[in-house]
């Protein structure tokens, strides 16, 4: 059967075998130039003819759809390094944080990263002194582990593994109940004997697991295999990881509430560059293809120390489309090895490195992460999956649980898409547009939702010829204070968004008819709820 990340995976889930690649819609294949790509290979429709840069109709193909995506399209991740801070200042019992983690419900989660291939699992550890405050989150820098590598005939790293005792291990379990939220979780691949992963330590965790009844639908091993030399200075050859992989298969079939999980994998970054593409494709010709039920890619636009990046890059639209070229590459080398894999980003955000401090958690980020969803789902991807919610420069909350402007984008994409996704025509590459059925647990089937991103200094006003004499319902994002793009919080329909006490702030829609004006710098949602389209009927 086919992996289903749009479904709430339960331990008596059927485990592998997908559906026939001829089953999935096909990923659509772009050209370069300006403008929203136009796809080749299908009969997109043609470009509207506008009477002036401020004002244009938007035309969508309403007769085929490009992919579909459910309720978990939209997913978050936790670093594994919460467990080495010993969950420092994460408060999982705090009823604000429940309150949203429970907004962003269904969702997959992601517990990973590059602290995950130096996680020990000790449920009778004290904790003792292997806490270093000055290890490097995900994203690009990394710290190391004590492991012995005198089998790879290099250098030992200097910086410890770190241990995570069962009381730990309960707290993440916990939030993942609270949150009604389906968990990946990445082993450590670095636990190695005889140049073969050892899954000892795995199957300790997997023993405590089964006993407390946790349920974990998803499991991967090691987090962006071709970066190991960079990083760690030794490597783990794309067939070796395969067989890993393989015997990580092999342990949760020793565990009846594992044996039907998922394996995800290989989770490579950069597939542009030759390490990552080449790695990729030797894994899926060596064995990968046979273990993982999908296809993992990591993705960021760019590091933040290593460039010199500014707010100015988070709506420079020659960084935006950037992200073309990876999901065409990534997807073109999946399908073509492994037919029956959908492909995920597994862990994404705008900059690695942890982010960019005041920009990546402000309003402006909301560029990068809207126009990434809507890329993502024409190229036919079936999850993407935020770095991260707490912690770091790019997450969603702050850590006092206080929502940045990313969580409410998040929260009103899931509110209002889900279903067929379709092919849109825009005049400019500085607005950008992307078309979905929308969610038809808020809006009755057939409703139609149309994403708009304003990149330019200017006001845009959007037509919506196939549809002129309907109502629609608008959610437009703005800054929400005089800090403009570099706001720490979002208004919509120019009321800012804040939480009510411990409760989510109500988000009402502004009912319109005609051209719909989306300000300089903006983005939002405009819903047709009697669009009657024939595709989103049936979905």
């Amino acid at each position: 059967m086919e992996i289903d990340a749009d479904k709430s995976l339960s331990s008596n889930t059927p485990a592998l075998r997908l559906k026939p690649a001829s089953l999935y819609p096909a990923p659509t294949v772009f050209t370069k130039g300006r403008g929203l790509p136009k796809a080749v290979g299908a009969s997109a429709p043609s470009v509207a003819k506008n009477r002036n840069d401020g004002e244009f109709n938007v035309v969508i193909d309403l007769q085929k759809t490009v992919n579909t995506v459910g309720p978990r399209y939209v997913g978050v991740t936790l670093d594994s390094s919460v467990f080495r801070r010993r969950w420092q200042d994460f408060d999982v019992n705090s009823t604000t944080l429940h309150t949203l983690v429970k907004g962003l419900a269904p969702s997959l989660f992601r517990v990973g990263g590059s602290a995950a291939d130096f996680f020990i699992f000790n449920t009778s550890d004290p904790r003792g002194e292997d806490f270093n405050d000055d290890y490097e989150d995900a994203g690009g820098d990394h710290g190391a582990s004590d492991y012995d590598y005198s089998d790879t005939g290099v250098d030992k790293p200097k910086i410890k593994n770190y241990t995570v005792t069962g009381e730990e291990w309960e707290r993440l379990n916990y939030l993942v109940q609270v949150a009604g939220w389906d968990l990946i979780f990445d082993f450590n691949e670095f636990q190695r004997q005889d140049g073969q992963w050892d899954p000892n330590n795995a199957r300790e965790l997997l023993k405590f697991s089964q006993k407390h009844n946790y349920n974990i639908p998803f499991f991967q091993l090691g987090n962006e295999p071709n970066s190991y030399y960079h990083n760690f200075h030794f490597s783990i050859e794309p067939g070796q990881l395969a067989e890993d992989m393989q015997k990580l298969r092999s342990l949760l079939s020793e565990f009846p509430a594992y044996s039907r999980s998922y394996i995800l994998g290989p989770d490579v970054t950069k597939v542009t560059e030759g390490s990552g593409r080449a790695y990729l494709q030797a894994f899926l010709q060596n064995g990968g293809q046979d273990v993982v039920s999908a296809t993992t890619l990591h993705h960021y636009y760019f590091n933040a120390k290593s460039r010199g990046a500014s707010l100015k890059d988070f709506i420079n639209t020659t960084i935006l489309d950037t992200l073309k070229d990876e999901l065409s590459i990534g997807t073109n080398i999946s399908h073509s090895l492994a037919p029956d894999l959908p492909v995920w980003l597994s862990e994404t955000s705008s900059v690695s490195g942890g982010g960019l401090e005041g920009v990546s958690t402000a309003y402006v980020a909301g560029f990068m992460w809207l126009d990434k969803l809507g890329l993502s789902a024409l190229y036919g991807l079936k999850a993407v999956l935020r770095q991260c919610l707490y912690n770091g420069n790019y997450a969603l909350i702050s850590q006092d649980f206080t929502p940045y402007p990313d969580y409410f984008l998040t929260l009103l994409y899931k509110r209002l898409v889900q279903g067929p996704v379709f092919n849109v025509t825009s005049s400019t590459d500085k607005v950008r547009v992307y078309a979905n059925c929308a969610n038809p647990s808020l809006y009755p089937r057939g409703a139609l939702t149309v994403y708009v991103l304003n990149v330019k200094d200017k006001p845009t006003t959007v037509k919506f010829p196939q549809f002129s004499n309907q109502m629609y319902a608008l959610y437009i994002l703005t800054p929400g204070d005089e800090d403009g793009l570099k706001s720490a919080y979002v208004s919509l329909n120019g009321k800012k968004l804040e939480l009510v006490g411990e409760d989510l702030p109500p988000t009402p829609a502004l009912m319109r008819s005609g051209p719909v004006t989306f300000p300089a710098h903006s983005f939002g949602f405009v819903v047709i709820p009697q669009a009657e389209v024939g595709l989103c009927n049936s979905a």
